[in-house]
């Protein structure tokens, strides 16, 4: 279920995810090229009209530190790594990741916040890490970066990769072997079908691995905070792993069979395909645990339909859903509906099997 909350939210991730994939060439050297981060993250956000300044404590710091050493992958590391650049070179006291708390909510906003900051990770940390500062001018800090594009990802004990981009075409392609009707979810509407300058469309399957790895990221700690029973209500962002997978893996399908250049290029990026599996890994895994506790949290909030059962059978783990459709007011905003029925399906499709299989392969991880 995709509350009215959560559908602002992804609002605000939608003009995010925009933001980031706008980020502008100033310069270019022969090798190298000149990129820039905005200093001032705004704390203030514009609710039903109204902008709001969003205030916390020295008290509000500590408690979310404390909850992402306990629950965030590698204590944190996506957010922290984001602030110790803000912290270095800007020389802020406030951390990026207010931007998106909220201290007044029930679950603090933790896994909306950790997933935009994890895209900001995944966005510009390579400045940092492949780069050279150059200076700070008209609040913004530049850096001399390797030319062309970038996207940076961590997982625990893989550590962080930067992945350059190669050869892609719009994801918005894979609706012609994926029907809309049959695949319609609020994330295909806004990842597949949304804005040309969406990440996830303008850099193809790049923009689709940052997407499937800010999900898990900010899903995990949804997952472990509510295990540890501190936060009651089930998010339902576990079904985004179903969604994703199925978005790249068809990606790579509609390259193979229309555009096997750049599927060549793409699977001769061991990286790429190998980025893909360890999300893929590590999400099916909570995946599983999120689906075996939706039912009965989901069913007793909101008013809903039971239409049947559907099996999903994983590399992992497998886990029995039961299909609801939802009615009544929340009818706009669903996401654990029969539409995800159909992705589970597709899945175990003997086409989806061979890619996923073909991906494992190149990736090297059985």
């Amino acid at each position: 279920m995709l509350s009215k909350k959560r559908f602002f939210l992804l609002s605000i991730s939608i003009l995010c995810s925009i933001l980031l994939s706008s980020n502008y060439l100033v310069a270019q050297r022969g090798q190298f090229q000149t990129r820039n981060i905005i200093c001032d993250a705004k704390t203030e956000i514009t609710i039903n009209g109204v902008l709001t300044q969003r205030t916390h404590t020295k008290k509000d710091e500590q408690l979310i530190n404390k909850l992402l050493k306990e629950h965030a992958e590698g204590e944190g590391f996506t957010v922290s790594t984001v602030s110790n650049v803000s912290t270095k070179y800007c020389k802020k006291d406030i951390q990026p990741i207010f931007v998106w708390i909220d201290m007044e909510d029930d679950d603090l906003g933790l896994s909306s916040a950790v997933h935009e900051e994890t895209h900001s990770f995944t966005g510009t940390a390579y400045y940092d890490m492949l780069g050279k500062f150059q200076g700070k001018r008209d609040n913004s800090i530049w850096f001399q970066v390797p030319a062309g594009w970038y996207s940076s990802f961590y997982l625990e004990e893989w550590g962080t990769h930067h992945l350059k981009h190669g050869l892609l075409f719009d994801s918005i392609k894979i609706t012609k072997i994926m029907p809309v009707k049959k695949f319609k979810t609020t994330r295909l509407e806004t990842y597949i079908l949304g804005s040309q300058h969406m990440a996830s469309r303008q850099f193809g399957i790049y923009g689709l691995l940052d997407e499937y790895h800010a999900y898990y990221h900010g899903y995990r700690v949804s997952r472990s905070m509510h295990e540890a029973g501190i936060h009651k209500e089930i998010s339902d962002e576990f079904t985004s792993f179903a969604e994703f997978t199925l978005y790249i893996l068809k990606y790579l399908q509609y390259a193979k069979e229309r555009h096997p250049r750049i599927y060549k290029a793409t699977m001769k990026q061991k990286e790429v395909l190998e980025t893909f599996i360890r999300v893929h890994d590590k999400f099916e895994k909570i995946f599983c645990k999120g689906a075996e506790v939706n039912d009965e949290s989901n069913k007793n909030v909101f008013n809903y339909e039971k239409t049947g059962d559907v099996t999903y059978n994983g590399h992992s783990c497998n886990v029995t859903m039961s299909i609801y459709e939802t009615v009544g007011e929340y009818k706009g905003f669903y996401s654990f509906s029969k539409s995800i029925e159909s992705y589970i399906h597709e899945l175990e499709t003997p086409k989806m099997v061979q890619m996923m299989e073909e991906a494992r392969r190149v990736a090297g991880i059985k």
